[in-house]
């Protein structure tokens, strides 16, 4: 899923070790919801991380024109515990000529580059609300295209110049990609039928995702119930309201099972399920390449959100009476499995992260409840001489607190001991710890947000037994989250 556009390129960051799996969180309670299948619920993260979009369907009321509304707020996801900020924000019906409430299909969230938000459904038309940059509340509805959809399941994307919404659409008729104009010129819609015969063996499909990438070409991931995933790619220089045909369908090789794609800041990754969970995948080329992770487990939803700079991404979630997310907070390199929820019922749940591996998980509950439950971001560890220097993963927050901390990579030696520990951002001091465990909380100065890498130094002074010292420097170089490239 590209639910950003323009993303920023990816900035350079440590490689470091994968964290260990968070520890199961509480999940509290957003509001009532619609347990009808299909996606009710979505949420989308800030690429701050610090704040999160959540949309999901609202029961049927006694009124009819509320009878299919959506309900919407935001989260701030540094309060504990978490809730919505304000009261939900119901976003109203969609009528019919006759004034008669129209029936709603899958809700989706999408934010431009410049902030402003959508809650997106596309059933009986498809059909927008705005939330401009700044605001705190969405807008009327208005109608993007008179085309209906024809799944529960689809996941819109916006083109990588922001103009345009593409709907991924399956049935009978195969597999399909629609383009309407943010503009709502529903004149401009258009369609493309992809290959049905060739992509699944002239069974109906099952699931299609479509990605734009960097490079100005968009790809479609299309599969039967059985797997047998297809990937078919639209040139760079097409138009991007899709008059200029697919390529012809390729088999994603090693891929039997059904699949999700995700993409963001040109690179597109491919979650698959198998016999006992499921492995990931990356772009290689014109295709994608062997299974970067695997994960065991069973996968009620498979889904892959990439954060806007693509320097975390989130893949699949494991388990139905438990909620475990599988997350890479260093831009697919290494992942790690997040408990986020246990000992409850989890239904379809939506998952997203921002760049600093911070995120937030949205199900429905037990009585159509919707819940949600966070997902915290795991340290990375740098080493040098015996110790080891914990910071953020992903890439540093301006808005959030930093949490630094040194841990002992292997045993002092006997006699000796740690006098100090000074925390650095780019060579100036901003604390020192005399006590274990040496750790500091600090914002991140206003001068290193705006580079594209800020050095983190641990600074560590040891007395020996016989009264002498010696100093140990261990550097990360982390990326403040929406950094410039190359600066």
């Amino acid at each position: 899923m590209s639910r950003s556009s323009l993303a920023a390129p990816l900035a350079a960051t440590v490689v470091c070790l994968a964290a260990a799996p968070a520890v199961a969180g509480a999940s509290v309670p957003v509001g009532p919801g619609l347990n009808a299948g299909g996606a009710t619920v979505d949420v989308l993260v800030d690429p701050s991380g610090t704040a999160a979009d959540v949309a999901w369907r609202a029961p049927d009321t006694t009124g009819a024109a509320d009878r299919y509304a959506f309900n919407a707020c935001r989260v701030t996801l540094t309060r504990t515990p978490l809730r919505c900020d304000r009261t939900p924000q119901r976003l109203g019906s969609i009528l019919d000529a006759n004034g008669a409430a129209k029936s709603l299909g899958p809700v989706r969230l999408l934010r431009q580059a410049d902030g402003r938000t959508y809650v997106v459904t596309d059933q009986a038309g498809k059909w927008l609300w705005e939330r401009p940059t700044g605001a705190t509340s969405f807008g009327p509805v208005r109608q993007l295209s008179a085309q209906g959809g024809t799944t529960e399941r689809t996941t819109p994307v916006l083109t990588r110049d922001g103009a345009s919404i593409l709907f991924p659409a399956w049935g009978s008729f195969g597999a399909s990609v629609s383009s309407a104009p943010i503009a709502g010129d529903a004149a401009l819609t258009s369609n493309t039928i992809l290959d049905r015969t060739a992509a699944n063996g002239a069974a109906n499909p099952a699931s299609n995702d479509v990605a734009p990438l960097a490079d100005g070409s968009t790809i479609a991931v299309v599969s039967g119930a059985g797997g047998n995933p297809h990937l078919y790619r639209l040139p760079a220089g097409g138009d991007p309201n899709l008059t200029t045909a697919w390529g012809t369908a390729a088999r994603v090789p090693g891929v039997t099972g059904r699949s999700a794609l995700g993409a963001n800041a040109g690179t597109a990754f491919l979650a698959t399920r198998t016999s006992g969970g499921l492995e990931v995948r990356k772009t290689t080329g014109a295709t994608f390449g062997p299974p970067v992770t695997t994960a065991t487990g069973a996968t009620p939803n498979l889904q892959v959100d990439v954060s806007p700079g693509a320097r975390a991404l989130v893949v699949g979630t494991l388990g139905s009476s438990s909620l475990r997310a599988v997350v890479s907070r260093t831009a697919g390199a290494s992942f790690s499995t997040s408990q986020v929820a246990a000992d409850e019922p989890i239904g379809q749940p939506a998952l997203s992260v921002g760049d600093d591996g911070r995120g937030l998980a949205v199900w429905t509950g037990r009585g159509g409840e919707v819940r949600m439950a966070p997902i915290a971001p795991g340290p990375q560890l740098v080493r040098r001489g015996g110790f080891g220097l914990e910071v953020p993963a992903g890439c540093l927050s301006g808005a959030a607190l930093t949490q630094l901390r040194l841990s002992t990579v292997r045993r002092l030696r006997s006699g000796s001991r740690i006098r100090s520990v000074e925390f650095l951002v780019d060579g100036r001091r901003v604390g020192t710890d005399r006590r274990a465990p040496y750790s500091l909380s600090f914002k991140l100065p206003a001068s290193a947000k705006a580079k594209a890498k800020a050095k983190i130094t641990a600074r560590i002074t040891v007395v020996r037994r016989d009264r002498t010292t010696s100093r140990t420097t261990v550097l990360a170089n982390v990326a403040p989250c929406g950094a410039p490239s190359g600066s």
